[in-house]
């Protein structure tokens, strides 16, 4: 029986599973190999808090391509919630990820296997993996679903993704970053009753726009390809002047931006991420009404502050660090004594730089390189490793979050399931698993 190497057991790994399932139900095995004790919740969906809500609404959240409304459906038929526009809770969508993988499992379709992967290698026959603790699993195909790496914390920050015990409830709290994160953890402090003073710093000080109530459809756009960035953002200010609508313009070249990326060069790409990517970042990925308000509510207590500024120095002062600041147009530095600082910048992107120890080894044995960009591994069609001499491979996908360098727009639900389901059918076709 061909044998499917899903590395990582989060939601990309959930929704690997089970498209492999779907596509060719147990003629093909899945072996999961994952670290943590849950499959299927990875980072996003293992929050136990019923205020860190999804930032889309249930009706587009299913599992499936062409059944988007699978996750509203769900939620009626386990009383769950009758309403497909409610923006749930992450921990409920993680048991719906779980959900997912039962089918699979139940039929010996997919096996779970504990443990950290820490090497790759192709064979003539296939892949083989290495874990942590010296155990080796072949494979005829390898997918890596790592999902996003958290940031290397510096010595005085923690990562923003981490749950550990709440500050004091006077404590000063420093957030180095204003975006989805920060919200999660401006929640969390107001959960936990906390009353001291918080503040966000980011380099442009720009918060999540909110979703509209009730929303706009996405208008059916047709963008220029292999045009300069410059030129792409022209037309999408006509665009946005022409439908009196950025929402509806934003999430209408959703579905084309992946084929936007790839016209666009290197040079391009990078230009983008150096000057656009915090606008693309607000206007795309938006919050759930009730998150906003729940920040929106701290500010107007006082209780937060957001400022455009950078961190010029830290230094430790007694239990506590003091950060010194330099906000744009200040002419001088400010400093501000904090008690905990929490790094809320988001995924780490640059493979290269990676504490993950099986994308070291990959880079190391020349079977990935770094995508000139610094955004992630270089990939190529469905998101295929390429080697450090130039070959694609046949053997080892990156889904999600490793393949941003190749798609950009990779780590939401609706472009990993869109790309699960094309990696399933390429890995289930006739002879593709076992050549």
């Amino acid at each position: 029986m061909p044998t499917v190497l899903i590395v990582g057991g989060g939601a990309s790994g959930a929704l690997m599973a089970r498209h492999l399932w779907e596509r060719a139900g147990g003629a093909v095995r899945a072996v999961a190999v994952e670290p943590g004790e849950s499959f299927g919740l990875g980072i996003a969906y293992a929050t136990p808090e019923d205020g860190h809500l999804l930032n889309v609404r249930a009706e587009a959240m299913g599992g499936f391509p062409d059944r988007v409304a699978d996750f509203a459906d769900w939620l009626r038929a386990t009383g769950r919630g009758d309403d497909p526009k409610a923006f749930v809770s992450r921990r409920i969508y993680g048991d719906y990820l779980r959900s997912l993988a039962e089918p699979p499992l139940a039929a010996g379709a997919l096996t779970v296997v504990r443990g950290l992967c820490v090497g790759l290698t192709e064979t003539a026959d296939g892949v083989v993996a290495r874990l942590a603790d010296g155990t080796e699993i072949f494979a005829d195909r390898a997918v890596l679903a790592t999902g996003n790496e958290a940031p290397a914390a510096g010595a005085a920050a923690e990562s923003g993704w981490s749950r550990g015990a709440p500050p004091a409830p006077e404590a000063t709290v420093l957030i180095v970053g204003a975006g989805l994160t920060m919200v999660d953890r401006v929640i969390s402090l107001a959960a936990a009753g906390h009353r001291g003073r918080i503040v966000a710093v980011s380099r442009r000080g720009l918060l999540p726009r909110p979703h509209a109530v009730p929303a706009a459809p996405p208008a059916p756009l047709d963008p220029p390809l292999g045009r300069p960035v410059s030129e792409t953002l022209a037309w999408l200010r006509r665009e946005i002047a022409r439908l009196g609508d950025w929402r509806a313009a934003v999430d209408g070249l959703r579905p084309h931006f992946h084929t936007l990326w790839r016209a666009w060069s290197a040079d391009e790409r990078r230009r983008f991420v150096r000057h656009l990517r915090p606008y693309w970042d607000v206007h795309r990925h938006r919050a759930a009404p009730a998150a906003l308000a729940a920040v929106e509510r701290a500010r107007a207590e006082g209780r937060l502050q957001v400022l455009a500024a950078r961190i010029a120095a830290v230094r430790a002062e007694g239990s506590g660090v003091a950060v010194r600041l330099r906000r744009r147009g200040a002419a001088a530095a400010a400093e501000i004594a904090a008690d905990r600082v929490v790094d809320c910048t988001g995924a780490a992107l640059d493979p290269a730089r990676s504490s993950n120890p099986l994308l070291a080894a990959l880079l190391a044995a020349g079977l990935a390189r770094p995508d000139p960009t610094g955004l992630g591994l270089e990939v190529g069609d469905l998101g295929a490793l390429v080697a450090a001499d130039g070959r694609v491979s046949e053997r080892i996908f990156a889904l999600g979050p490793p393949a941003r360098a190749g798609f950009w727009e990779i780590t939401a639900i609706a472009e990993i399931r869109a790309q699960a389901a094309a990696l399933a059918a390429r890995l289930t076709a006739a002879g593709s698993a076992a050549p």
